[in-house]
């Protein structure tokens, strides 16, 4: 799973599988899948992640629904990428900003607590 965000748009997209995309779908606000040829999701678009950690934290439970993207959707990497781009001051629920809060204390005193993405995580801007 490669995962590419824009700063500026505060936009994501994960890719789980390289090939052509022929539909997409809005499955929640703010997240939207894209299918192949085989209607299998090889991507998910992530837009207004830092005002949408909480939502955002659920996704492996939509995912474990559907066997073939779940084998490919790597939830240490994406967890990651959530604790690195979340603003506590954006997020309303109180569970999952303590949740992101010990995330980002725990990386902040042991960098190899979380694993690292460093090759899947591509920030576009900053």
């Amino acid at each position: 799973m490669k995962i590419k965000y824009d700063q500026q748009v505060d936009a994501a997209y994960l890719t789980l599988e390289t090939a052509e995309i022929v539909d997409s779908g809005e499955v929640q606000p703010n997240v939207v899948f894209d299918y192949d040829e085989c209607d299998r999701i090889i991507g998910i678009e992530l837009l207004s992640v830092k005002r949408n950690i909480p939502n955002l934290l659920e996704l492996p439970k939509l995912l474990s629904s559907i066997t073939e993207t779940h084998r490919n959707f790597d939830f240490p990497a994406f967890f990651n990428f959530l604790v690195k781009t979340a603003d506590l001051n954006l997020i309303d629920n109180e569970k999952a900003r303590q949740r992101i809060k010990t995330a980002k204390l725990s990386l902040e005193k042991s960098p190899t607590t979380l694993r690292s993405p460093q090759d899947s995580l591509e920030f576009i801007a900053k």
